[in-house]
């Protein structure tokens, strides 16, 4: 994820001179993953028992309190509401983001100002996977991103279906092994190499293979 703003402007006692004492310290932070792919993998994975639960009232307390690691895990289409005191902390970079096409009313009045001249048409047929602060209508997620909005203030008001299965972590061994071997590379080739081993993976278990024909 990327959050873009056209100005930023530190200020801390790493500074100098430019040090400003009389106003709150900040800090410009740039952070990466190392292994982001391989870390995902790691992690409890759907293997098996995959079947459509029959109990869909389920308190937001019990789904906060599911462990990240449990032997059984689910996918739920919901409801969300985003309360409109956290707007702008979410500003930046809401969750929940969705698979949607930007009509014209949505855009800000600057954007609508700065389309006429530029001929940009009203008509956008392209779906773009979008951050907002809308409220989610039947949203589909998995039960640990669920979890993490709850926590970060989002309202559930409706479960509508839920998606249980058996998970472990079964990809653990070999994403620990790509990576040691990795870490203990001696030249570039080796390194991308290792890297790759992992990437690939994680690229294979995202194809949409339905369109498909069997030659």
């Amino acid at each position: 994820s990327m959050i873009s703003n056209r100005y930023a402007r530190a200020n801390n006692i790493y500074m100098g001179n430019e040090f400003d004492c009389n106003i709150p310290s900040s800090y410009i932070i740039y952070l990466d993953m190392n292994n982001l792919y391989g870390g995902a993998m790691q992690s409890y994975l759907p293997t098996k028992q995959f079947r459509w639960s029959q109990n869909l009232d389920l308190s937001v307390e019990y789904i906060q309190s599911l462990s990240d690691e449990a032997d059984e895990g689910m996918i739920l289409e919901v409801d969300l509401e985003y309360p409109a005191e956290l707007h702008e902390l979410h500003n930046d970079l809401p969750v929940a983001p969705e698979q949607m096409k930007v009509q014209f009313n949505m855009l800000s009045p600057y954007s609508q100002r700065a389309a006429a001249p530029l001929n940009v048409s009203n008509n956008y047929n392209v779906s773009k996977l979008i951050p907002n602060l809308n409220d989610k209508c039947r949203y589909i997620l998995h039960y640990r991103n669920l979890k993490l909005y709850l926590n970060l203030g989002l309202k559930m008001t409706k479960i509508h279906k839920i998606l249980l299965f058996k998970q472990e972590p079964w990809l653990r061994a070999y994403i620990n092994f790509n990576t040691n071997m990795r870490k203990n590379a001696t030249n570039s080739f080796d390194k991308d190499f290792w890297k790759l081993m992992n990437n690939a993976v994680f690229g294979k278990s995202m194809e949409n293979v339905r369109n498909r024909l069997n030659v």
